[in-house]
């Protein structure tokens, strides 16, 4: 066979592989750029859709639920789009690739900086608060006692407070924590606070359980001279049918620490995460979000059962 002719029959053999690896390369690089498409959309809508927390029509609420969604989902979307790009990068489409990257800073870029630790400066009373949604379902108590006393906290913050959890906290805290307020209910709304440092007199104020306006038990504490209120939130889910009340309570909790006129202290399963307007909202009132002051990595406290508990997840404890 001469030179020529065998030139023809590799030619002949490597054509069709190149024309299937191109047909590959414009379909995957079509069905990313749709993806893309759809993800400006999805990062313009969660930063730009409906926030007033006041509005009350049905449609808009579905509307905000829709933003609120994907705020929550934000940093998922992002890992989602890291994917993305490494696919279109293979296929070295680098005009994709380009697209992809500020999907990939707007989604995970806020959590990345969190690998290094935050600072808050010294300063007023100093006491340790620990913050811990009880998981009202559990039936044995007794582990989740032993973690509460082990910690010693000074003011202890308990959600998903039932009767069982009253019964088996109430003798190990007795001693340990001389003041109290705890409301138990059968519900996912129970809530007690326990504490070291004195309640001032006159200063518990009970909250509404289960589906009522504001299930946050309040209380003003004494440090070192110093007042500060103290809140222990529990909102309802963010399920579409219980919206209504979700936005009830955060107005009413919003109203509640803005008239309050010294130091307070605002802590519990808020069932919002940090990139919410709920949370903009909690900081516009003059708080600081702890963890994000002080704390390490995303701190993800949901979900923590089950196997989504392996993927990540989202902190919707503050």
């Amino acid at each position: 066979m001469s030179e020529q002719a065998e030139l023809q029959t590799v030619t002949d053999e490597v054509a069709p592989a190149q024309r299937k690896r191109r047909s590959l390369s414009h379909a995957v690089a079509a069905r990313a750029a749709l993806v893309v498409a759809i993800g400006y959309a999805y990062f313009a809508y969660a930063c730009l859709g409906p926030g007033d927390l006041e509005a009350i029509g049905p449609t808009y609420v579905s509307l905000w639920y829709a933003a609120f969604l994907a705020r929550t989902f934000m940093f998922h979307a992002g890992l989602a789009f890291v994917a993305v790009a490494g696919l279109v990068l293979v296929f070295r489409r680098f005009r994709l690739l380009l697209l992809c990257v500020p999907l990939v800073v707007a989604g995970v870029g806020p959590d990345v900086l969190k690998v290094w630790p935050g600072s808050v400066a010294a300063g007023g009373a100093d006491f340790r608060l620990m913050s811990f949604n009880l998981m009202y379902t559990h039936t044995d108590a007794a582990p989740l006692v032993d973690e509460v006393v082990a910690a010693d906290a000074d003011v202890v913050l308990l959600q998903e407070y039932t009767p069982l959890f009253h019964d088996a906290f109430k003798p190990a805290m007795r001693r340990r924590y001389p003041y109290s307020i705890c409301q138990p209910a059968e519900d996912a709304f129970g809530a007690a606070i326990y504490s070291k440092l004195p309640f001032v007199e006159g200063s518990r104020r009970a909250g509404a359980v289960g589906l009522g306006v504001l299930a946050a038990p309040c209380v003003t504490l004494r440090a070192e001279g110093r007042d500060i209120a103290l809140y222990n939130v529990h909102l309802v889910p963010p399920r579409h049918s219980l919206l209504p009340y979700m936005r009830r309570q955060f107005a009413e909790l919003s109203r509640e620490v803005r008239d309050e006129k010294g130091s307070t202290i605002v802590a519990g399963d808020f069932n919002f995460n940090g990139r919410s307007r709920m949370n903009r909202a909690m900081l516009e009132l003059g708080l600081f979000d702890a963890h994000e002051s002080a704390g390490v990595g995303r701190g993800t406290t949901w979900p923590n059962r089950g196997p989504l508990r392996h993927l990540p997840g989202v902190r919707i404890d503050h």
